[in-house]
């Protein structure tokens, strides 16, 4: 192999891997920079909603993730009923949570209500 040969390899490969890290750098970046939540501090559950486009939810209360409970009750329930199929699940580790997406058609019954 030429000199000519060899310097271009490792120009191609010194590009290459600056070029990886710089999308990994971008990422880590990116996924820092998202928005936090927690219990207390600034970040309380009164702001979840105000936190970005993604929380808007939190600031309506209708079946918000994560949920602050204040005031739990414990009463007497039926039993669970469990009706979930078999499907692939797509995990996400969000630094600061583990999200699953599930799709549709799976249920969880208490007495009447699904």
């Amino acid at each position: 192999m030429s000199f000519h040969s060899r310097r271009k390899m490792l120009w191609v490969r010194f590009t290459l891997c600056a070029t990886v890290l710089s999308v990994l750098g971008t990422a880590a970046n990116a996924q820092q920079s998202e928005p936090q939540w927690s219990y207390t501090g600034e970040d309380n559950p009164a702001k979840w909603g105000e936190l970005g486009a993604a929380f808007a939810t939190c600031s309506l209360g209708k079946k918000q993730s994560p949920i602050n409970i204040t005031k739990p009750k414990t009463t007497d329930l039926p039993a669970l009923q469990f009706h979930y199929s078999a499907v692939p699940l797509n995990i996400i580790d969000e630094g600061h949570t583990i999200r699953v997406n599930y799709p549709a058609g799976s249920t969880l019954k208490v007495g009447d209500k699904i």
